[in-house]
């Protein structure tokens, strides 16, 4: 199977992760990224590029 990389994910961009397929996790971009993909873009990302975040937002 031949994959195609749509770009590169730097430290403050932000994603989420809705799916972990082994040593993947399926993401989506909340916003607009470092280097220039789309929010919304999905795509997927070693489990090893990726650091849990957890956030609150404050009412």
């Amino acid at each position: 199977m031949k994959h195609t990389t749509l770009g590169a994910l730097y430290p403050a961009d932000a994603v989420g992760a809705d799916r972990d397929t082994g040593t993947w996790y399926r993401v989506s971009l909340q916003d607009r990224s470092a280097s220039g993909l789309k929010s919304g873009t999905t795509g997927r990302v070693t489990k090893t590029g990726l650091e849990p975040q957890v956030g609150m937002q404050a009412d």
